[in-house]
């Protein structure tokens, strides 16, 4: 009698746990009881339906074609932020499908990466899209184009796999495992009460940055056309489906994958945001280190829902239907801003360009590029059009900036009036009737020049160290000339200002200069 109740017992706990870890029936669209079919869709080679939505330019007419897969717990009604301006003017044909066990798609209990690639090549054959298409994935449902999320390929280094999988949380690591190692288990491990599943589902809204609470906040403004679908046929078939085909035990490892474009014939891009909690970049980037062939995109202050920002989406597409010669990678957008600042500073007036020192006083007057200054004296001189200089000359000095002279100079030439009246007084004091008004003149004259070309002055008696300036070439070039009517006679009472005041034709500097 014992033994009787012990195998009831028994059979009677076998048949609970049977029934806990049994996933119910799918409710199959189309099916007595199961939701309506309202889009169309494709039958495939085995009997099985995948429902599709197209979009953008017809096909016939596109020049670009994109087979979008979306992502866990997402359909076909998907809404990419693409102007239609920027798809006209792309020429692109959107091919939107529900995958197996999402929306209108029947569900495929033997699902997996391999099933996923050949539900996309049939649904592209059956729409006739052509030999030449692109596939872009979205969120999970890139990992069926460009496998990243896998934490247990034996490629992998242990250090890396082991850094990326403690960035998650503690439950989604369980779940991860769980589906991993006893994916038999899995439905039970969904719904059971005792312990956290998968935090996403259970909306724990820490999984996402700040980056991505800024984005869900703006998508939550719109209405979400088809969520109500994405589940209809099942939360395992849709939900639990997409982890085990994620997660389980692949038939490859990552870096068995060759390059699929030896010939450049197209690419291969991985965009990750290095804020994404959902998706550590750490796994990604090693695997774009190992596999060249893949063009890796790390953007900054960027998390999981990156590609439902305009700006960013919309430069996506660029790059990868036009190529990096059109669209520069996203990483280089700091290096290009920080350049065309740098250089922007080098041609500045007192920038690099103008050997900017701190040992020097910079030149009062009119300000401007000196890369525009060069090139307008050159077209001047090789025209031959002295009016065309002199126009130059009065415009800078009257037209732009008379106004910044008189505050820069006019307090500092009012001292030059004092000091020449201070001077003749002295000297009528010392000399009675005989005055040196030249050698005053001298003074006034060059300390206004010093000020205007050189930003400096000098105390009369000083003469002698004018010639220590920017132009102490020049009295070298003026003595060595033959002419002998360039310098006066009398070598003894010349100085720098006679020097200036005696040059002959376009070398003559007045003292007014």
């Amino acid at each position: 009698m014992f033994a009787a109740i012990a195998v009831a017992l028994a059979a009677g706990l076998l048949s609970w746990a049977y029934q806990t870890i049994k996933p119910p029936p799918p409710k199959i669209c189309g099916s007595p009881g199961g939701p309506p079919i309202t889009s169309p869709r494709v039958k495939l080679s085995d009997g099985r339906h995948l429902a599709y939505r197209e979009m953008g330019v017809p096909k016939e007419e596109a020049k670009h074609k994109i087979i979008v897969i979306h992502g866990f717990d997402s359909s076909k009604d998907l809404s990419l932020p693409v102007s239609q301006e920027t798809i006209e003017e792309l020429s692109i044909y959107f091919l939107f499908f529900d995958r197996a066990g999402y929306g209108e798609s029947d569900p495929y209990p033997s699902r997996s990466v391999k099933s996923e690639a050949y539900d996309i090549q049939e649904l592209a054959d059956q729409l006739q899209i052509g030999s030449k298409f692109y596939v872009i994935g979205l969120l999970s449902g890139a990992s069926l184009v460009v496998p990243f999320v896998h934490y247990w390929w034996p490629s992998l280094p242990a250090n890396i796999s082991r850094e990326g999988f403690q960035t998650l949380c503690t439950a989604d690591q369980r779940t991860f495992q769980v589906a991993h190692h006893t994916p038999w288990l899995f439905y039970w491990w969904m719904t059971q009460k005792w312990f956290p599943s998968l935090s996403i589902m259970a909306g724990n809204m820490n999984l996402f940055s700040p980056p991505d609470m800024e984005i869900i906040k703006k998508l939550s403004e719109t209405p979400n056309v088809g969520q109500e679908k994405v589940r209809q046929q099942g939360v395992h078939e849709s939900l639990h489906r997409d982890i085990l085909a994620g997660y389980a035990k692949w038939e490859f490892d990552i870096m068995d994958i060759s390059n699929p474009f030896p010939n450049n014939e197209g690419s291969v891009h991985l965009w990750q945001g290095y804020e994404d909690r959902i998706i550590p970049f750490q796994i990604n980037r090693y695997i774009a280190e190992k596999l060249p062939w893949i063009h890796y995109h790390e953007v900054p202050d960027a998390g999981h829902l990156m590609l439902f920002k305009t700006e960013l989406c919309e430069a996506i597409f660029r790059a990868l239907l036009l190529g990096p010669s059109t669209c520069p990678s996203l990483e280089l957008i700091p290096g290009i801003v920080l350049f065309v600042f740098i250089f922007s500073f080098w041609l500045a007036p007192g920038g690099l360009a103008r050997d900017l020192s701190k040992t020097r006083t910079t030149i009062p007057g009119s300000s401007g590029c000196l890369f525009f200054a060069r090139v307008l004296a050159r077209t001047s001189e090789l025209l031959k059009a002295k009016p065309l200089k002199n126009l130059r000359g009065i415009s800078a000095t009257h037209l732009f900036t008379p106004n910044k002279r008189i505050a820069a100079l006019g307090e500092f030439i009012r001292d030059i009036g004092l000091k020449m009246v201070s001077e003749i007084k002295s000297l009528a004091e010392r000399n009675g009737e005989v005055l040196e008004i030249r050698k005053v003149l001298h003074f006034g004259s060059l300390n206004n020049v010093m000020m205007r070309v050189f930003g400096r002055s000098y105390e009369s008696g000083d003469e002698s160290k004018v010639d220590v300036c920017e132009l102490e070439g020049l009295m070298k070039r003026v003595e060595s000339d033959k002419n002998e009517d360039i310098i006066k006679s009398d070598e003894s009472s010349s100085d720098f200002v006679d020097v200036l005041l005696d040059l002959q034709k376009e070398n003559k500097l007045s003292a007014q200069t």
